[in-house]
């Protein structure tokens, strides 16, 4: 028998992370992506991909023994041909040694969790399983056709100017990709799943907050035309880390008219960021804004390399 797979929990390619976070803060991006500091608190990233991690894991084996699923770009129709949830945050533990310091909190999640919810949301037709969208004109306007779905007959892609290797000026084309963590099918409905582990779940606060955001409604669009009138909508699985360990499972409301014109604004934002990949890193235009800059998690852990520049460098060891 084959080694047992580890699911890939990680950054998809060209995510809503990395364009929504341009769209936030130019030079933000700047810092991580071109200059390659690291930003996301260590801590808060180690826990969240651990949480991801072993859900991952539970409904894949869960979807596997209702008769196959995708575990990624993996078919697997067999539970042993994945590590069980336990076996999997280990594995994760001796390649990332820093995670085991938050082992036994993020396994005391996760059996918390499954007290609550013992059995499979539905029949898990993939984890962790990526979709990719192209944005282009049809008719006029801007759109995302979704690989895996029809086509429209006049659909042009669009392009990022840049210059390759060779030197020659070609074009780039424009697509956002989502990892999806939990697609179901129940009662002819299909839905999409997003998991968050937090310190404390705020239906309220948490539900508003993420139906703003741009990746939920890149969701909604593939979901819609990769299913059609099947799709059941986007649903957010909150799971809360600390005692009560609190389960909050709840459907980001709709956003038609932000979602009309989504592609549009990715579109626009991957110009801007074509125009600005020449100029220096250090000095990318900035959010300059309050609540940008210190929001609701504190801090911006860039302000001192917006204040500084490089020097601001020394703050951050």
């Amino acid at each position: 028998m084959s080694t047992p797979l580890l699911i890939d929990t990680g950054r998809s390619p060209r995510g809503w992370s990395r364009i929504g976070q341009f769209m936030k803060c130019p030079q933000r991006y700047a810092y991580s992506d071109v200059l390659g500091i690291e930003l996301i608190p260590g801590p808060a990233l180690i826990r969240g991909t651990m949480g991801h991690l072993m859900q991952a894991h539970q409904h894949a084996r869960w979807g596997a023994a209702q008769g196959g699923c995708w575990a990624g770009d993996t078919w697997v129709e067999d539970p042993d041909e994945l590590l069980d949830p336990y076996q999997a945050i280990d594995e994760y533990c001796k390649l990332h040694p820093r995670a085991m310091s938050y082992l036994g909190d993020m396994v005391t999640t996760f059996d918390k969790y499954m007290e609550q919810y013992p059995e499979p949301l539905g029949r898990v037709l993939g984890v962790e399983y990526l979709v990719q969208a192209h944005v282009g004109t049809s008719q006029g306007e801007y759109v995302f056709w979704v690989e895996g779905s029809e086509k429209p007959a006049d659909f042009e892609p669009c392009t990022v100017p840049y210059i390759n290797r060779q030197g020659q000026l070609v074009g780039r084309p424009m697509s956002i990709t989502r990892r999806i963590d939990l697609l179901t099918e129940k009662r002819g409905r299909t839905w999409i799943w997003d998991h968050k582990h937090q310190a404390s779940v705020a239906l309220g606060r948490s539900k508003d907050g993420y139906t703003m955001d741009g990746g939920f409604g890149v969701f909604r669009i593939m979901g819609q035309q990769l299913f059609g009138s099947s799709f059941g909508g986007v649903y957010l699985n909150l799971v809360q880390r600390l005692d009560p360990w609190k389960v909050v499972q709840v459907a980001v409301p709709p956003t038609p008219w932000r979602d009309k014109h989504l592609p549009w604004m990715i579109a626009e934002a991957e110009e801007r960021l074509a125009t600005l990949e020449p100029r220096d890193p250090w000095q990318w235009p900035k959010a300059q804004s309050e609540t940008v800059c210190v929001g609701r998690y504190g801090a911006c852990k860039a302000l001192n390399l917006c204040r500084f520049g490089q020097r601001g460098l020394e703050t951050m060891k």
